[in-house]
């Protein structure tokens, strides 16, 4: 448990333990109750500061940065659109534009897309990694069928698992 947590649990103890001993009264708040009722405030104002704090490409699980996954994430695209691409597969194609002619974010990016029997599957990355992404260009990309990221991922592993 963090510190705050074990503060924080201590601190609700002192209270319960307060409002044990008046035996039904009424609880009311001395010195110490408002003392007590302080610290709790305080560590959560602590804490939602805390949670506040930017999150960016360097977040970490504790094991890998948001970077080095979507890193992970775009090689593997790349690779798997790539042999899609070799084999004829999924009509796959990439496009610095959107299907209503829309640059991707405002410029700086591009699109990939595959068509699986089940639905679309699409991704963004950034302009700089365009060659990475070795399939046929598309002037624009095809229309977006407005799958979410869920969906998508619904869609890939029931490719992987053999599905039609």
């Amino acid at each position: 448990m963090t510190d705050y947590k074990n503060e924080l649990q201590q601190i609700i103890n002192r209270l319960m333990i307060a409002a044990n001993n008046h035996r039904g009264n009424a609880f009311l708040l001395n010195s110490d109750n408002r003392k007590a009722l302080s610290a709790i405030e305080a560590l959560l104002s602590q804490h939602s500061k805390k949670r506040e704090l930017e999150v960016d490409e360097n977040t970490s699980d504790g094991y890998h940065t948001f970077k080095e996954l979507y890193e992970y994430r775009m090689l593997y695209n790349a690779l798997l659109f790539n042999e899609w691409a070799k084999n004829g597969d999924y009509g796959v194609h990439k496009s610095k534009l959107h299907s209503d002619g829309e640059v991707p974010f405002g410029g700086g990016w591009f699109v990939v897309s595959a068509q699986l029997p089940i639905g679309q599957v699409t991704n963004h990355y950034e302009l700089k990694d365009w060659d990475l992404f070795q399939i046929p260009e598309n002037t624009r990309a095809a229309k977006w069928d407005g799958h979410t990221p869920q969906e998508a991922a619904i869609r890939l592993r029931a490719l992987a698992n053999g599905e039609k």
